[in-house]
C-alpha cells in the first residue's frame, strides 16, 4: 500500500497554526498562541501554550479569564483581562533580547479586542526610557504604534495611518529590520504600511516579553481587554505576507474591520 504524507495542520483552517501553515508563514515562526485551540489552551491551566513547537509558552500573571468553549475556534473564545492580568513569556527564551539593537529583526502581533486607550500592548520595554520594543494602541480607536525605545536617545517609533476600532476583534502587527532601517505595521484589513526607520543604539533587553502589558508587567492593559491570539517571527514579514494573513483570518474573525 502506498504511503501518504498527512499535513497535521490541514484539518482546520481556523486554528492559528493551520492558517500560518496554509499561508506559508512558518519560516522564522517563534510562537503562536491561540485561545480557541485546544492544543494552546485546553480550557484550564495557567499557561498559554505555544503551538509552534518552540516551547515559547506564556505564563498567566494574576488570573486572565478564559471565555467561550475550549477548542471552539471562533470569535467567542478569548482571554479577558481585569486590569491586573497579563501574559509573560516563560523563563529561558532570549529571542527578543536584541530586538531593539542595531541588528534587531522581528515581527510580532496580536488579535485582540481593545476597549480603550492603551488597552492593547505587547513588548519587552519596561519604561519609555529603556531599551526594548513595544506595540500599542495610543488612543481609543486611534492608530497603532511600534516603538523601539532606547535609554540614551528619544523614543523611536512608527505610527500607522490606519486607525484601530474599539470593541471589535482587531489585528495589530509590528515588524522591524534595524539593519536595513525598514519597519512595517498592519492594522486589520487596511493595507500593510511600510516605513523607513531611524537607527538607534541599544543594548540587549532582558525584561520578559509580555502580552497585555509592557515588559515585566509595567503599564498593564485596561480591564475588559480581550486576547484571541498572538504570534511572532524572527524576520520582518513582507507587506504581502501581512495582507494575506489578515485575509486568511477572516474565516475566524468575520467582524474584524
Amino acid at each position: 500500500m502506498s504511503g501518504f504524507l498527512i499535513n497535521p495542520y490541514a484539518f482546520s483552517t481556523t486554528r492559528l497554526i493551520s492558517i500560518l501553515a496554509a499561508e506559508s508563514l512558518m519560516s522564522g515562526l517563534l510562537y503562536a498562541v491561540d485561545a480557541g485551540d485546544l492544543a494552546s489552551y485546553p480550557g484550564s491551566g495557567t499557561q498559554w501554550i505555544d503551538t509552534s513547537g518552540n516551547g515559547n509558552h506564556f505564563d498567566f500573571v494574576s488570573d486572565p479569564a478564559f471565555s467561550g468553549t475550549a477548542g471552539g475556534l471562533s470569535e467567542s473564545e478569548y482571554f479577558v483581562l481585569d486590569g491586573n492580568d497579563y501574559f509573560s513569556l516563560v523563563a529561558g527564551p532570549t529571542f527578543d533580547d536584541g530586538w531593539a539593537k542595531d541588528n534587531g529583526v522581528f515581527t510580532f502581533g496580536t488579535v485582540s479586542y481593545p476597549v480603550s486607550a492603551l488597552s492593547v500592548t505587547c513588548g519587552n520595554a519596561n519604561a519609555s526610557a529603556q531599551d526594548g520594543v513595544l506595540g500599542r494602541i495610543e488612543s481609543s480607536s486611534g492608530p497603532f504604534q511600534g516603538y523601539y525605545t532606547t535609554s540614551n536617545t528619544t523614543n523611536a517609533a512608527i505610527t500607522s495611518v490606519a486607525n484601530t476600532t474599539i470593541n471589535t476583534p482587531t489585528l495589530c502587527i509590528f515588524g522591524l529590520d534595524e539593519a536595513t532601517n525598514a519597519g512595517r505595521l498592519k492594522v486589520n484589513h487596511s493595507a500593510a504600511e511600510s516605513f523607513v526607520t531611524t537607527s538607534t543604539t541599544c543594548t540587549d533587553n532582558t525584561e520578559n516579553f509580555s502580552i497585555g502589558a509592557w515588559g515585566n508587567g509595567n503599564q498593564i492593559d485596561a480591564a475588559d481587554t480581550r486576547y484571541y491570539m498572538a504570534f511572532a517571527w524572527s524576520r520582518l514579514l513582507s507587506a504581502a505576507e501581512m495582507n494575506a494573513f489578515a485575509t486568511a483570518l477572516t474565516v475566524r474573525f468575520p467582524n474584524m474591520p
